[in-house]
């Protein structure tokens, strides 16, 4: 393997290892053969940037995380402060409540016809 290939092969693995990273794609084995130097300059800078992306990806995680705990408790906890519902009746307490209620109407109608008549 001759100097450019070489070159052209740590290109290309740059490129696919960090294919969005690495902003300056523009670089080319034809125009300048690159020393070890630069390439180890150049994926360490890329190794950084990634570091740094994950990083940041991981304190948004983190912070998810307590946002949707803070979230979960705050509904728990209207669960467990929010007021029992009285029992269900069954169909026929709820029938004789009804026709209490309407005896209860009906002798105020009547009570009302009375006194306008009187």
């Amino acid at each position: 393997m001759d100097v450019n290939q070489i070159n052209q092969n740590a290109i290309n693995s740059l490129h696919h290892y960090f294919e969005n990273d690495y902003a300056d794609k523009t670089i080319e084995a034809s125009t300048k053969p690159l020393t070890q130097d630069e390439i180890t300059e150049i994926v360490k800078n890329q190794a950084n940037i990634c570091k740094t992306k994950n990083a940041s990806l991981e304190v948004l995680r983190k912070n998810i995380n307590i946002k949707a705990k803070e979230s979960l408790d705050n509904v728990v906890n209207e669960n467990k402060t929010a007021k029992k519902k009285k029992n269900k009746l069954s169909f026929d307490q709820y029938h004789k409540l009804l026709q209490d209620e309407k005896m209860r109407q009906i002798n105020i109608v009547e009570a009302l016809k009375a006194t306008k008549l009187g």
